[in-house]
């Protein structure tokens, strides 16, 4: 939103939004009387679960004097759950900067809302970890929010390729209803076990695999090739 109306609606009424977007704010107005305002709001708020991104456009080879004050006070004490983020776009101007400022406070404030790679954060904490980052990630915008399925799929895909195999079968069949397993990824399993030579394990994700997709000929084709009886399609399979 807006410079000078976000600032006085964060200071104001805080709880009216989780996320405010300062673009550039004329702070200078009115005798500064908004930046005192920051200053006693931040002095006594203790807890304020918010995030703040503040732009300041070029000023003539500087950073605006206001811009400047507004984030030293937020450099003194910020309230618990409160984060905030200050950043001058020396090449814009205060008619250039809005698109970039709304492009890259956006960027800012759902940092990490996806996980692009959910291995390293399994390695450190497990699942409960990944349940954790999507658990608080919610919390903060205000509803519950629930671990992506394609998380689960990319960290499976991810230990298949470190070759951590039993890992990512335990993941995989972790959670049946919440997170049924993939035919696809099933089938991945399965060609991985086998690539291992452990073919009692191929045969059984083969086998899961067929099951969630009775059209995988390649699943029957293996299960055939290894000495299992598999019933043919049923012409009524889908295809």
């Amino acid at each position: 939103m807006g410079g000078l109306f976000a600032v006085r609606t964060l200071l104001v009424k805080p709880t009216l939004f989780n996320a405010f977007i300062v673009i550039d704010p004329t702070l200078d107005w009115n005798k500064s009387a908004e930046i005192a305002r920051a200053e006693k709001f931040f002095a006594t708020r203790k807890d304020l679960q918010s995030d703040l991104f503040i732009t300041a456009a070029n000023d003539f080879g500087d950073v605006p004097s206001s811009a400047k004050r507004l984030a030293a006070i937020l450099d003194q004490k910020v309230p618990r759950g409160f984060r905030w983020h200050f950043e001058w776009m020396k090449d814009e101007t205060h008619v250039s900067i809005p698109l970039r400022s709304i492009y890259v406070g956006l960027e800012t404030i759902f940092d990490g809302w996806h996980l692009t790679d959910p291995l390293t954060l399994f390695d450190k904490g497990g699942l409960p970890a990944i349940r954790r980052h999507f658990r608080e990630g919610g919390e903060r915008c205000g509803y519950d929010r629930m671990t992506q399925p394609f998380t689960i799929s990319l960290l499976v895909a991810g230990l298949i390729k470190k070759g951590r195999l039993e890992e990512a079968s335990n993941v995989l069949l972790h959670d049946p209803i919440h997170y049924p397993a993939p035919w696809n990824q099933l089938d991945a399993l399965a060609r991985a076990y086998a690539d291992r030579g452990n073919s009692q394990e191929a045969i059984r994700f083969y086998t899961l695999s067929l099951k969630q997709n009775p059209s995988n000929d390649w699943a029957r084709k293996k299960l055939t090739g290894m000495g299992v009886s598999v019933e043919a399609k049923s012409p009524d399979a889908p295809r």
